[in-house]
């Protein structure tokens, strides 16, 4: 079985990361496994040190001929954004390779003959939380194309903490500083907005930021003109993100929008306590007072007050972080994702890989 990962993203984000995990763990299986990527992106850089094969492109264009010339070669092609599934839909057609998409998000896609019809040009579409089902099915989407395999994320690696115990000390954090952490690209639907005026209220802890994206420096000024320079820090991407949860006290996710959120499944692994809003897949990973604490949409006051409340009593945070890491390893668990994918291949193709 040979398969064709598609993900032409600029970025490098929850699915770029989840098309790397996947790749990686079928050619550990023994099937073969390549990515067509954008050339000079993210993605390819992190393929590369992954010793995964690629197939750079410069643009759509060129990515669907090296789709119909080297499609060809591989037994399925695998979608893994909207922009790739047009890309590997339009491939379908000229190759006959059985095509799968994964599709992470939670907004609904349009109604127009182009979206409708490459929908029609994938054979199995995967939803990664039964929201994202949900929303493809009101779409017109027939569910008898539609699967749900949560991402996951392999087991806690060993974090560097003196790295990120390092870097507290460079922000000018104090040795002992509550520590209130998210990951996420600085994009509207991430509500980062909530999370400066929830740290206005909340005096006592520092927040640090990690990710970027076309709100940087809105962000930036909201965080002068709220006079929060020396408790919330925004510090773009970081390589080896993960290696913060090391000192994080709190994690928190206000989003308006969300697909599942596998950064979420992390601060499980790494036992942070979780603050979220219930949109989209993140109800079917934070159980409210069980695996973590849920919080309105755009209610930065409920924010502050739940992670004031984690950060004063240690016990229930310790409870939390418990039950969450037992359900997260149990529900999101990378083996059965990878399982999962390789029981859709052999449904595409009508027989058998281990």
């Amino acid at each position: 079985m040979r398969i064709l990962h598609v993900n032409t993203e600029k970025t490098q984000r929850g699915g770029e990361r989840q098309t790397i995990l996947l790749a990686k763990a079928l050619l550990e299986r023994g099937i073969d496994s390549a990515i067509l990527c954008g050339k000079d992106y993210p993605l390819e850089d992190v393929a590369r040190r992954e010793r995964i094969n690629t197939i750079p492109v410069r643009n759509g264009l060129e990515a669907v001929k090296r789709l119909i010339v080297d499609g060809g070669h591989y037994d399925i092609i695998h979608s893994h954004a909207a922009k790739a599934q047009g890309q590997a839909a339009i491939a379908r057609v000229l190759t006959g390779k059985p095509h799968v998409y994964t599709r992470r998000v939670t907004f609904r896609p349009g109604k127009l003959f182009p979206t409708r019809l490459k929908y029609r040009l994938t054979d199995k579409v995967v939803c990664v939380s039964k929201a994202v089902k949900k929303i493809l099915m009101d779409n017109g989407v027939s569910e008898e194309k539609l699967f749900v395999i949560y991402d996951a994320v392999p087991e806690k690696k060993e974090l560097n903490r003196v790295r990120a115990e390092k870097f507290l000390s460079y922000l000018g954090i104090p040795k002992g500083g509550k520590v209130v952490g998210n990951i996420a690209a600085l994009t509207p639907e991430k509500d980062h907005n909530t999370i400066l005026y929830a740290a206005a209220e909340v005096r006592d802890a520092y927040f640090i930021i990690f990710g970027s994206g076309v709100l940087m420096d809105k962000l930036q000024r909201t965080v002068y003109d709220l006079n929060l320079s020396d408790r919330v820090f925004l510090v773009g991407f970081k390589e080896d993100v993960e290696d913060f949860f090391a000192v994080f006290d709190v994690f928190v996710l206000p989003s308006l929008e969300e697909g599942l959120a596998n950064v979420v499944i992390d601060a499980f692994h790494y036992h942070v306590p979780v603050v979220a809003t219930p949109s989209g897949g993140l109800s079917e990973l934070v159980i409210d007072g069980q695996t973590g604490m849920l919080i309105p949409v755009r209610n930065y006051k409920a924010l502050a007050e739940k992670v004031s409340y984690i950060l004063a009593h240690p016990e229930e945070a310790e409870r939390l972080c418990k039950n969450a890491y037992a359900f997260g390893k149990e529900k999101f668990n990378y083996e059965w994702m990878v399982n999962e994918y390789i029981d859709i291949y052999n449904d595409c193709l009508g027989h058998q890989v281990k």
